[in-house]
């Protein structure tokens, strides 16, 4: 990782590193993110294209180029809603969060978003989202 001030990393990936540099793609992500923190507004960014193409290796290349940026890199499974809803569970537990042992997946999830809402200083990678996020 070589970022000593990222605090929770959970990126499942080691970089790659045969990535072909996509320079301009990262640059305007970068610039596209770092202009939302700055207007503290929580507009996600996404990389859309067919099936195979490079997204998550772009999106770990991202994270690995920024990490010095954040104190929290958070990488979620959003294929479908229970591995979304797993890993949330999981963040929840890594943020030490009161309701991390809660019945109800669903105040589990809610205190996650909370916490994200209340906090700077994370990039949040949704992999496989397709029309989970929409």
């Amino acid at each position: 990782m070589g970022a000593a001030q990222v605090q929770i990393w959970t990126v499942p990936f080691q970089r790659n590193p045969f990535f072909t540099v996509r320079a301009e793609t990262l640059a305007r992500l970068h610039d596209f993110l770092q202009s939302q923190q700055k207007a503290f507004i929580s507009q996600p960014a996404a990389i859309s294209s067919l099936g195979g193409i490079g997204k998550t290796q772009t999106a770990i290349e991202y994270a690995y180029q920024n990490a010095h940026e954040y104190q929290f890199v958070f990488w979620v499974q959003s294929d479908t809603r229970d591995t979304l809803t797993n890993d949330y569970i999981t963040l929840a537990r890594l943020l030490d969060l009161p309701e991390q042992n809660a019945q109800d997946q669903s105040v589990i999830v809610e205190a996650v978003r909370r916490w994200l809402s209340q906090h700077t200083g994370w990039l949040l990678i949704y992999d496989n989202a397709d029309n989970l996020l929409g």
